[in-house]
């Protein structure tokens, strides 16, 4: 029984490790990104008339994904919904509010679009050749599917 609960005390330390092996470099960018994507979310609940919990999935992170991309995917997801809602005052916010609850951001390769009960997923590749045309793709996604 000793055995069985020392083996689940490492694990438990070996999945917090890279929590705690983030430099502060890291973690003052982890930290002004969530701070940006916490404000960009207050602008799109006015818009919407909806709350979505917004977030970056951070255990898909790469050295690659650099903090202008990981701000590129948030914001320009974001500013979708946001113009979805601005331009489309009726169908586009009660589409937002029943279908979208959730919008988590993350590394992808390739890039992945998903809206499933109530969750948006976008999975960015920052290393793909037609990253930068994502926020056209993901127009196209949201129009089709909400």
């Amino acid at each position: 029984m000793l055995r069985l609960k020392s083996i689940a005390i490492l694990a438990l330390c070996a999945s917090l490790t890279p929590a705690f092996a983030q430099s502060l470099a890291e973690k003052k960018m982890h930290a002004d990104v969530e701070r940006s994507l916490s404000q960009k979310a207050e602008t799109v609940a006015k818009a919407c008339g909806a709350t979505i919990n917004v977030k970056f999935d951070w255990s898909t992170w790469q050295e690659a994904a650099k903090d202008k991309e990981v701000n590129f995917c948030m914001n320009s997801a974001l500013n979708i919904i946001e113009n979805i809602c601005l331009l489309h005052p009726k169908d586009g916010k009660e589409a937002v509010q029943s279908k979208i609850k959730t919008f988590t951001c993350k590394v992808s390769s390739p890039r992945t679009l998903s809206l499933k009960d109530g969750e948006f997923v976008y999975g960015f590749d920052p290393k793909g050749p037609d990253w930068p045309t994502d926020g056209k793709v993901l127009e196209k996604f949201l129009m089709d599917n909400l």
